[in-house]
C-alpha cells in the first residue's frame, strides 16, 4: 500500500467513526467499548494520527449487529422527550 492509499484510507476511517458516533450519539468511551480498544485510539483514529488494525476495523464494523449497540440504542431512543408545546 503507497503512503497515498494509506493516508487516503485512514482519511475515509476517520470521517467514518466521526460520522457513526454523531449519528448514533456515541461518546468515544462507547466507541473504544464497542471496539475493545481504548479511548485514546479512538481519538486518535479521529485526528488521523492513528490507523486502527483490520481486526479493530472488523469490529466496529460488526458492531452494528452486536447487542452493545442496539441496548444502547433503545436506552437514547427510551430516554427521549418530546418538549410539551
Amino acid at each position: 500500500m503507497s503512503d497515498q492509499e494509506r493516508t487516503s484510507s485512514s482519511e475515509s476511517f476517520s470521517g467514518r467513526i466521526k460520522l457513526v458516533r454523531y449519528s448514533f450519539d456515541l461518546s468515544q468511551r462507547e466507541v473504544a467499548e464497542i471496539a475493545g480498544t481504548f479511548i485514546q485510539n479512538v481519538s486518535r483514529w479521529e485526528k488521523k494520527t492513528f490507523e486502527p488494525s483490520a481486526e479493530v476495523k472488523k469490529r466496529i464494523a460488526e458492531a452494528k449487529e452486536k447487542e452493545a449497540v442496539k441496548t444502547m440504542m433503545k436506552i437514547r431512543i427510551n430516554t427521549f422527550t418530546i418538549p410539551s408545546s
